[in-house]
C-alpha cells in the first residue's frame, strides 16, 4: 500500500540574473525544507561529471542539450528528499532544451520572469573575474542570450504546464524586488509551504559556504577560484534588490544587445500577461 506524499514540492524557474537565488535563499530559515540549486542546469553544463570544468563552461558560454535519462535521474533524487520533507527546486528552463516529461506531477511552479532590457542593465553591472583576470562569465551569460535562452525558454516551459495543468503561477521579478514581503507569502500559501517574515532576513555565510539544507553537487562553484554570483547566498543578511526601472530607452544599448532584447521582448510580454497581480 503506497501512502500518499503530503509534502510540498516547489520549482521556482527562471534565467540568469532574474533574482531568483536570492528568492531561494528565503526557504533556507524553514524547518523540513529542502533545497536543490540548479540541478538541472549543473547536468546541463557539466555532462553530467562530478570533475566539471567550470573554466571550459566559461570558455564555451553553452548548456548542452541533456537526454531525458539525466532528468530522470534528477526527479528520482528530488522525489527522494521530497518522501521526507518539504522540497524547494530553483533552476533555468533554458537548462531543459525542451524536455519536460520528467518533471513530477504533484510539483507546483512560479516562474520569474524579467524585462530582458532590466536584465541586460543587470549583466552590464557584473564584473566578475575568473582565475585569469578575465571577466569571463559576462561574456558566458551574453552568449546564451545570443541563444535565445532567456524570456522565450520561460513561456515555452509555462505553455507545457498550462497545457498539463499543472500548477503554475507567473511572477514578475520586479514584483519581488518591490514587495518582497508580499510576494514571498504567496509563494509560501501557494506552495502550501510555512510563512514567517523572518525569511527575509538571515545571518550572513563565510564565502563559498551554502546554507545548510540546500543540496548543490560537489564542486559545482569552485568559489576558491571564483567569484559567482551565487555568493548572493552566503554573503548577504536578508532580501535587498533594487526595482528594476520602468522606462527603457533602446538607443542606449549596442546592435547586438539591442537585437537580443527585441527577440525576446514579445515572450515576456505574453509571460506578463498572465503574471500574478499583486
Amino acid at each position: 500500500m503506497t501512502t500518499e506524499n503530503k509534502n510540498s514540492l516547489l520549482f521556482i524557474w527562471a534565467e540568469l540574473r532574474h533574482r531568483s537565488t536570492v528568492a531561494l535563499r528565503c526557504f533556507s530559515s524553514l524547518s523540513n525544507v529542502k533545497v536543490f540549486f540548479e540541478p538541472c542546469f549543473y547536468v546541463a553544463v557539466s555532462g553530467n561529471k562530478n570533475d566539471r570544468n567550470f573554466d571550459g563552461y566559461l570558455e564555451e558560454g553553452i548548456v548542452k542539450e541533456v537526454p531525458n535519462s539525466t532528468f530522470q535521474k534528477v526527479k528520482e533524487e528530488i522525489e527522494l528528499a521530497n518522501e521526507v520533507s518539504n522540497v524547494v527546486v530553483k533552476d533555468f528552463a533554458s537548462a531543459l532544451s525542451g524536455k519536460y516529461d520528467w518533471i513530477p506531477e504533484n510539483a507546483v511552479h512560479v516562474l520569474l520572469a524579467r524585462h530582458p532590457a532590466s536584465f541586460m542593465d543587470s549583466v552590464a553591472k557584473l564584473h566578475i573575474e575568473d582565475k585569469k583576470g578575465q571577466n569571463s562569465v559576462v561574456k558566458a551569460f551574453k552568449d546564451l542570450l545570443k541563444e535565445d535562452k532567456l524570456c522565450e525558454a520561460l513561456y515555452n516551459l509555462y505553455t507545457f504546464l498550462q497545457n498539463n495543468n499543472r500548477h503554475v503561477s507567473i511572477i514578475d521579478s520586479n514584483d519581488l524586488a518591490e514587495n518582497s514581503l508580499t510576494v514571498a507569502k504567496f509563494i509560501c500559501d501557494f506552495a502550501k509551504l510555512p510563512f514567517s517574515p523572518d525569511m527575509l532576513s538571515w545571518n550572513s555565510l563565510p564565502r563559498g559556504v551554502l546554507p545548510k539544507n540546500w543540496i548543490v553537487p560537489e564542486n559545482f562553484y569552485r568559489m576558491d577560484e571564483i567569484f559567482h554570483p551565487c555568493d548572493v547566498a552566503s554573503t548577504s543578511t536578508g532580501f535587498q534588490c533594487t526595482p528594476d526601472s520602468k522606462v527603457y530607452d533602446l538607443k542606449r544599448y549596442n546592435e547586438i544587445e539591442k537585437s537580443i532584447i527585441e527577440a525576446q521582448l514579445p515572450f515576456y510580454n505574453k509571460l506578463i500577461k498572465n503574471k500574478h497581480v499583486f
